[in-house]
């Protein structure tokens, strides 16, 4: 049932003297933000949709609030690939294009402002804005198929935010450092990163943090107690680098299944609790759990679920309309449960089952293996048809190491056939990756075989 909401909320919850980004090596207080969004709002083409370019997460939120006050529709992308801008541009002939400098495109808008230039004391009312404007769409990630628009309303982020914000737990709730390796025009990074500092006292740190020595130097910056919310990928990546970092109060993960022992390395390594985030692009964020604690999730108390043909359906005040969930979910009687997978995340071979992520997480855990893939090519056409594939970025062992040691943890059915080492896999910016991708890159290195 489609829920339409009512009044309107305003675009920050915060008081205006409190700071909100840490950006261009300077600290940029709630009212200076508000008189950039205001400013720019004034400034903005007459057209509905804006196609937020924005790769500076201060500047990407100054456009996105921009757009909202104007009354216009943030239009978020799932990349920043000229054919997806163009794509997008087709599918929405009446948009525009908001870039900070990163993209070079005809026609665009470059937000060109001094990260924070007006004080809180020229500040006046806090503007609002409807609970039931459209305020941005979103895209799927497009790793299982083309990429699907979702639209959000402004109640369902703000309401979507304010959720979230309760289950940030310990000291931290009361407010700190919040550093992000998560674009801001990802659902996840959109829900922590953009709208989480919009309705509780939370400072981001808006400059480069992606490899792990930005990532400690934001930390580093940041006022505690800090949170990192992150990726296997960049979890991962961390670990391996070795490096000695601040401590972090709460790292939230999600994007992909986040395997245990990886989480009890990065709790051991950051003096941290590792809090797992399930959610979907449809939905937001929707339930977490203690990886090295509980195997089990948890929905949030705001979450209602039920089940429904052998489908779980979740609604809740925030959403607009029950959405159903593309995951499989096995329920124990205390209203826990565990994730069983996708129906594209389980395979069959042999007359058994295996899920992809689980096979992912045991390649990525050998030693030597930087990064990694199995998936699952049958309706391709390729000649091992029915077998796995796998391709593995390795500077320090071969394919045929990487085969025998996987070989003593999966099982012998399930073992990928290819293993072919590549020099790197085509991930987006939230460590994503499209399956037609990993098919020409598969394509590729056996022409080179």
């Amino acid at each position: 049932m489609m829920r339409t909401p009512g009044g309107r909320l305003a675009v920050l919850s915060r008081k205006p003297a409190g700071q909100l980004a840490i950006s261009g090596g300077r600290t940029i207080d709630c009212g200076s933000f508000l008189a950039d969004a205001t400013a720019w709002a004034e400034r903005l083409p007459d057209r509905p949709y804006a196609i937020n370019l924005c790769v500076d997460r201060y500047l990407f939120l100054v456009g996105f609030i921009a757009v909202v006050l104007r009354g216009q529709c943030n239009l978020l992308l799932p990349g920043r690939q000229p054919g997806t801008i163009h794509e997008a541009l087709r599918s929405f002939p009446d948009a525009w294009l908001l870039h900070d400098g990163a993209v070079e495109l005809p026609d665009a808008i470059a937000l060109g402002i001094s990260h924070g230039s007006a004080s809180a004391a020229h500040v006046g009312a806090i503007p609002d804005v409807p609970g039931a404007q459209t305020a941005a769409i979103v895209f799927t990630s497009g790793s299982t198929g083309a990429p699907q628009p979702m639209r959000k309303s402004w109640h369902t982020l703000v309401e979507g935010a304010r959720v979230n914000a309760g289950y940030v737990s310990g000291d931290a709730a009361g407010g700190g450092g919040l550093v992000a390796t998560v674009p801001p025009w990802h659902m996840y990074g959109l829900e922590w990163s953009v709208l989480f500092p919009l309705v509780a006292d939370w400072t981001i740190y808006c400059d480069e943090a992606f490899f792990p020595a930005d990532i400690r130097v934001a930390l580093g910056k940041l006022p505690g107690p800090r949170v990192l919310v992150s990726t296997p990928l960049h979890l991962r990546a961390i670990v391996k680098s070795r490096l000695r970092f601040p401590r972090v109060d709460t790292v939230l993960c999600a994007t992909a299944p986040l395997d245990s022992g990886l989480a009890r390395d990065v709790e051991q390594l950051l003096s941290t609790h590792v809090l797992e985030i399930y959610g979907c692009s449809e939905a937001g964020s929707l339930a977490y759990r203690w990886p090295v604690r509980d195997a089990a999730w948890r929905f949030f108390r705001e979450i209602d679920a039920e089940m429904s043909g052998g489908r779980v359906r979740v609604c809740a005040a925030h959403l607009a309309e029950t959405v159903q969930l593309a995951d499989t979910l096995e329920f124990q009687t205390d209203g826990r449960f565990s994730l069983r997978g996708r129906d594209g995340d389980m395979v069959k071979i042999g007359g058994r089952r295996a899920s992809l992520s689980e096979l992912n997480n045991r390649l990525l855990a050998l030693e030597g293996v930087d990064d990694g893939i199995v998936f699952y090519p049958p309706s391709f056409g390729l000649e091992d048809s029915g077998r796995l594939s796998a391709l593995v970025v390795s500077v320090s062992r071969s394919a045929e190491d990487i085969r025998q040691e996987l070989a003593t943890v999966v099982d012998n059915v399930f073992m990928p056939r290819p293993i072919r080492l590549v020099d790197g896999l085509p991930r987006s910016d939230a460590g994503k990756l499209r399956r037609e991708d990993l098919l020409k890159l598969l394509h590729v290195e056996r022409g080179r075989a």
